[in-house]
C-alpha cells in the first residue's frame, strides 16, 4: 500500500502541473471545492429544500457506484491540498499512511458526509480522517479507490493529450465511463 500512495500523490501532482506549473502557489480554495463535492452526494439524500421524498438512508447500487466516484474525486482534492502544503511527495504519502484506518465520526454516509462539510467550512485541517470513514461507510476498500484513481486519472490524461475543449464534456465523459458498467454499455 505504501508504493500504491506514494504513486497516488505523484500522480495528482504532475496532474495539476499539467494545469499550472505554479499550482502550489496559486491559493486554491480546496475546502470550499471539497465542500462543493459533499453537497453534490448529499443530494443524492433528497435533502434539497422543497423536495417531497423523504430522506433515504440507503442508496441504490446506481448511487453507490456514485459515491465511490465522488470519493475519488474528493480524494483527488484532498491530495492536491495536502502536497500544495507539504515539501515532498514522500511526506504526504507518509502522512497518508499514518492516518489510515483512523476515523473521527462514526456511522453511515450521510454523518460521514455531513462532518466533511461541516470540516470544510469552519476550518483550513486537511479531512484525511473524514475520508477514510466515508470510505469505510461506502464499502470501498483502498485498492478499489487505487484502480478507480489510476483508471479516472488515465482517461482524463487521454482527454487532456487530444485537448478537449469542453471541459463539461470531459468531466460528463469521465462519470459516464465509471457509471456506465451497471448498464453493460
Amino acid at each position: 500500500m505504501k508504493i500504491e500512495m506514494l504513486e497516488i500523490v505523484k500522480i495528482q501532482n504532475e496532474r495539476n502541473k499539467q494545469y499550472d506549473l505554479n499550482w502550489r502557489r496559486a491559493g486554491k480554495n480546496w475546502n470550499q471545492r471539497i465542500w462543493a463535492e459533499c453537497a453534490e452526494m448529499l443530494s443524492l439524500y433528497g435533502l434539497k429544500w422543497g423536495r417531497d421524498r423523504a430522506c433515504r438512508p440507503e442508496l441504490d447500487d446506481s448511487g453507490m457506484k456514485y459515491v465511490r466516484l465522488k470519493i475519488v474525486k474528493l480524494w483527488g482534492l484532498m491530495l492536491s491540498q495536502l502536497i500544495e502544503r507539504h515539501d515532498t511527495e514522500e511526506e504526504v504519502a507518509h502522512r497518508l499512511l499514518r492516518k489510515y484506518g483512523y476515523r473521527l465520526c462514526e456511522g453511515s454516509i450521510l454523518s460521514s458526509l455531513e462532518w466533511i462539510a461541516r470540516v470544510t467550512v469552519t476550518s483550513e485541517d486537511p479531512i484525511i480522517s473524514g475520508l477514510f470513514g466515508l470510505m469505510e461507510d461506502a464499502g470501498m476498500p483502498f485498492d478499489e479507490l487505487y484502480r478507480t484513481y489510476i483508471g479516472k486519472s488515465d482517461l482524463n490524461n487521454f482527454l487532456q493529450e487530444y485537448n478537449d475543449p469542453c471541459k463539461g464534456l470531459r468531466r460528463a465523459l469521465v462519470d459516464i465511463y465509471f457509471l456506465e458498467r451497471r448498464d453493460g454499455i
